[in-house]
């Protein structure tokens, strides 16, 4: 089984569900996907083509990345349920929090946290640590407001 929805409220949900009926998930990797070794993919994430992974990666349960190219650098964690759009930049060191949305061809410097329910709208080019549970646009991205709803759709 696997949680095809791009809403990171929605994808908690539904796994909580799922594990509740002790179904299990299953964790799909596209084999034009490239993933260096000392990773952790964790069950029910979906990894689209196109996607590289350095070493010391950690990506916890049920978290998806769009297609198409996505990099993502070393040493980076990334939050349960959180989605990556396509063509993303993630620097190394970066924690990305649970339940985030990063919008496709956002970039985000290395050495950064970005705090649980963020999002982080498209093109954006994140230099400076998230909060936790706002919206940042823009290059460079500033907070635009707060994520009342917990919710990107």
């Amino acid at each position: 089984m696997v949680i095809a929805v791009g809403e990171p409220k929605s994808r908690k949900i539904l796994y909580e569900k799922i594990k509740s009926n002790n179904y299990k998930l299953a964790t799909l990797i596209h084999p034009d996907t490239y993933i260096y070794d000392y990773s952790t993919i964790s069950e029910g994430c979906v990894i689209s083509k196109g996607t590289y992974i350095s070493m010391d990666i950690t990506m916890e349960q049920n978290v998806i990345i769009v297609p198409p190219n996505t990099g993502i650098g070393h040493d980076v964690t990334i939050g349960a349920h959180s989605v990556i759009g396509g063509c993303c930049e993630i620097g190394g060191y970066t924690n990305i929090g649970s339940l985030c949305y990063i919008g496709g061809g956002a970039n985000i410097k290395d050495k950064l946290n970005i705090g649980d329910k963020a999002i982080i709208g498209m093109g954006s080019v994140v230099l400076k640590d998230v909060e936790k549970e706002v919206i940042v646009l823009g290059n460079p991205a500033r907070t635009i407001k707060n994520n009342e709803t917990g919710k990107v759709f």
